[in-house]
């Protein structure tokens, strides 16, 4: 999952620089420099499905703590929330959707 998301934001970051006009600073350094993945998909003007938000939602959380440490900094980041589907789970829970849902993004995001 922390691959993914790493695919995911490195893509969405190459596509700013590629077709967003101030994604530079002056200097030449990335103005986006945060691990918010529905913030990229918004700036890069990738509008995701219900699906692909509820994927990209968990793969941030991956990014941003699950992939790297056992607890999150906040101790809100292991509650759980309402899924898309109904019920609830918490944020780092896999389905077996989520390979096919990655892939069809990330051919849409090089398209």
């Amino acid at each position: 999952m922390l691959l993914a998301a790493f695919t995911l934001e490195d893509l969405l970051k190459g596509n700013l620089v590629e077709t967003a006009k101030g994604a530079l600073n002056k200097s030449g350094r990335f103005r986006y420099d945060r691990h918010d993945l529905l913030d990229l998909a918004g700036k890069a003007n990738i509008a995701l499905s219900e699906q692909e938000t509820d994927l990209v939602e968990r793969l941030d959380v991956y990014l941003k703590w699950a992939g790297r440490y056992p607890i999150p900094l906040v101790y809100d980041d292991l509650l759980p929330r309402t899924l898309p589907s109904g019920g609830f789970s918490v944020q780092t829970y896999g389905s077996s959707a989520d390979r096919g849902i990655w892939r069809a993004l990330v051919q849409r995001i090089q398209a």
